[in-house]
C-alpha cells in the first residue's frame, strides 16, 4: 500500500479553521516543508493563528524580503577571488535556510529546476546575476520567469545558447526548455518542435572568456519561417514563449505543479490534486502565488500521512540543527563554520551552484546510501560537539525549558526535545533509550530526590547528548 492510499483529505481549503486547530505537528510539518525547520517561539505563535494567516504570513514576508545585493569588483581572471565571490554567495544563501526564509528555500528548489552549473560558465557574476533571478522572480510568473533564465549568461553558456547561431542552430537548450523547464519529458513536443524552438531563440550571446554582458546578435538571428506544435510563423524568442504558454499551457503547468507538489508534499503524486493545481496556475496566468497558497492552505497538505514522509535533502539536514534552536550566524558558531557546512553538503551530495546534471539532484531515497549515511552521522556529530560556542549554550537550554514547561523529569524534557527536533513521537523503547543518553552521567539519586533541574550546569552538555542520540535515528532523516 503506497502513502497515497492512505490519504482521504482533498485540496479544500483551511478557511473556516481558527487558531488552534493545528496542533503541533501540524506546525512542525509546514515549517519543516517551507524552510528548514522552525524555533520553539516560531511554533508557538504560529499555534495561536489560524493555518491561513500563518501560511500567508510566511509567503509573504518571504516575498517582501530584500533581494541579494552583492557588488563585486572585477577580479581580472584571479582564481582565488573567484571562488572567494562564489563562497560568499553560498554563505548567504546558507544564511537564509538556517534561519528558516522561505525565499531561500525556493530559491532552492528553482535551482534544482532552472539547472547550471558555476564550473561551467565559471563567472562569479553570472552565478550571482542567475541567483538573484532565482529570488527576484521565485513567487512571481512563471512565464516572465522562464523567459528571463533563457538570457542569463549562466544558462547561455551552460546549454549552449552561445552556440546557437541562424547557420547551425543547436538543440541543447531549446529541449531542456521544453523537456525540462516547461512541458515536461516527452509531453506534447517532437525533434522538429525542438529543432523549430531552438532557431527561434538564435542571436542571442555573452563572451564568458571575460564574463561579458548578454547582447543580442541580429545577423546570427534565423528569420526565417519556423513550425512548432504544428504552426508556423517567423516565431522569435517571445514568440516562441507566447507559443509554449497558449498551445501548451496545461503540459506546462501540470508539469510545474507535479514538481511543487513533490517538493512540498510527497515524491509520490496524487493526480487529482496536480490537475486541481494546474487549472489554479492556468486560471491565474501562470502566478506561482496562488498555486502555492492553494497547496500549503490545503487540507491535503496537513495529511497525517505525509508527515515526515519524506527524506531529508542535505541542506535540510545540516541546517536543520541551527534552525530549530535560532543559533545566530557569526555569534553562536562562525564563518568558517558556515564554509565547512557547505563542503559538508557537497560530500552529502548537495553542492550548491553544482546540482548533478541539467535534470538536477534527484533527491528523496537518492540521498541516502551506506557513504552519505554514516557520513551524516559523522558530520551531525561534528555539528553538535563541535561548532557551537559557549553563547549557544543557553539556548540549548531554553529550548530544553520550553519543551518541557521547564521540568525537574528527565523523560519530559527528552519526549519535548525529541518532538520539537523529529516532528513526531518515536517508539517507547527509544524514548527509555534517549532518556538515559539526556541524563548522561549524572547520578540516578539527582533525579529520584529533585536535585536535578534545567539550570544545572551540565545542561547544556546533555542536550548535546541527546541530540546525539537523535541525530542517528532514521526519524531524524525525515522531515
Amino acid at each position: 500500500m503506497s502513502v497515497q492510499d492512505c490519504v482521504t483529505s482533498s485540496l479544500n481549503s483551511l478557511n473556516s479553521w481558527s487558531a488552534g486547530d493545528l496542533g503541533r505537528r501540524e506546525v512542525i510539518h509546514l515549517w519543516s516543508r517551507l524552510t528548514t525547520g522552525a524555533t520553539f517561539a516560531q511554533i508557538e505563535d504560529s499555534l495561536n493563528k489560524p493555518p491561513t494567516q500563518v501560511v500567508d504570513e510566511i509567503i509573504n514576508t518571504a516575498i517582501a524580503e530584500p533581494l541579494p545585493s552583492f557588488t563585486w569588483e572585477d577580479y581580472a581572471g584571479d582564481d582565488d577571488i573567484l571562488y572567494e565571490y562564489r563562497d560568499e554567495l553560498i554563505r548567504e544563501w546558507q544564511l537564509g535556510l538556517s534561519t528558516r526564509k522561505f525565499r531561500h528555500k525556493l530559491v532552492l528548489f528553482w535551482h534544482n529546476h532552472f539547472v547550471t552549473e558555476f564550473n561551467t560558465h565559471g563567472c562569479a557574476n553570472y552565478f550571482n546575476d542567475y541567483y538573484k533571478l532565482l529570488h527576484e522572480h521565485a513567487f512571481g510568473n512563471f512565464k516572465d520567469f522562464v523567459m528571463e533564465v533563457g538570457k542569463t549568461p549562466a544558462m547561455l553558456v551552460y546549454l549552449n545558447g552561445n552556440q546557437n547561431v541562424a547557420s547551425a542552430p543547436n538543440e541543447n537548450y531549446a529541449r531542456e526548455l521544453l523537456e525540462l523547464f516547461t512541458l515536461g519529458e516527452g509531453n506534447g513536443y517532437t525533434e522538429m518542435d525542438i529543432l523549430g524552438v531552438a532557431r527561434a531563440l538564435t542571436g542571442w550571446y555573452c563572451d564568458q572568456y571575460s564574463c561579458g554582458p548578454v547582447s543580442f546578435d541580429a545577423g546570427n538571428y534565423d528569420d526565417g519561417n519556423k513550425t512548432i506544435f504544428g504552426a508556423t510563423s517567423n516565431y522569435d524568442y517571445d514568440g516562441v514563449h507566447d507559443l509554449i504558454f497558449t498551445l501548451r499551457a496545461n503540459e506546462t503547468a501540470r508539469n510545474i505543479c507535479r514538481k511543487f507538489y513533490q517538493f512540498f508534499v510527497y515524491p509520490e503524486i496524487n493526480d487529482s490534486v496536480v490537475d486541481q493545481l494546474a487549472a489554479t496556475f492556468i486560471a491565474n496566468n501562470f502566478e506561482i502565488k496562488p498555486v502555492l497558497q492553494q497547496l500549503l492552505k490545503s487540507e491535503h497538505f496537513f495529511s497525517e500521512p505525509f508527515f515526515n514522509a519524506r527524506i531529508k535533502s542535505p541542506s535540510e539536514c545540516l541546517l536543520g540543527f541551527y534552525s530549530r534552536f535560532d543559533i545566530e550566524y557569526l555569534t553562536d558558531y562562525s564563518q568558517d563554520m558556515m564554509g565547512y557546512l557547505a563542503y559538508m553538503s557537497y560530500r552529502l551530495g548537495q553542492e550548491y551552484g553544482e546540482p548533478v546534471d541539467v535534470f538536477g539532484w534527484p533527491e528523496h531515497r537518492d540521498w541516502i546510501n551506506e557513504s552519505t549515511m554514516t557520513s551524516r552521522w559523522g558530520y551531525l556529530s561534528e555539528i553538535i560537539f563541535g561548532s557551537l560556542a559557549e553563547s549557544a549554550d543557553a539556548k540549548l537550554v531554553n529550548l530544553a525549558k520550553d519543551v518541557s514547561g521547564n521540568s525537574n523529569d528527565p523523560q519530559v524534557v527528552t519526549e519535548g526535545i525529541i518532538l520539537h527536533m523529529l516532528g513526531q513521537t518515536i517508539d517507547p523503547a527509544a524514548v527509555l533509550t534517549a532518556t538515559e543518553a539526556f541524563k548522561g552521567e549524572i547520578p540516578q539519586f539527582y533525579f529520584d530526590q529533585g536535585i536535578w533541574n534545567l539550570d544545572a550546569v551540565e545542561v547544556p552538555d546533555q542536550v548535546k547528548l541527546l541530540l546525539g542520540y537523535l541525530s542517528r535515528l532514521p526519524e531524524f532523516q525525515m522531515c
